[in-house]
């Protein structure tokens, strides 16, 4: 059985009133900090005291298993 390596995902959501949301962007991330992070900057920029009639909101997305990615070599 191979080795998985785990990716982490955040989902940029477009949100407009009238319209409804959309995924606009899925993001890939080697480590649940890192994603984790990322999410806590993009959002901070949604402080205002209303909801905007247009704004973009990023979430955990799922966690994907992959075949790690082979490093190449050198051939001689």
């Amino acid at each position: 059985m191979a080795i998985k390596e785990v990716v982490y995902t955040a989902v940029l959501i477009e949100s407009e009133r009238g319209w409804g949301q959309r995924v606009d962007e899925v993001k890939e991330f080697k480590s649940e900090k890192k994603r984790d992070e990322f999410i806590t900057k993009f959002n901070a920029k949604n402080n205002e005291p209303t909801v905007p009639d247009w704004y973009m909101h990023a979430e955990k997305g799922q966690n994907i298993l992959r075949d790690p990615k082979r490093k190449k070599t050198k051939k001689h």
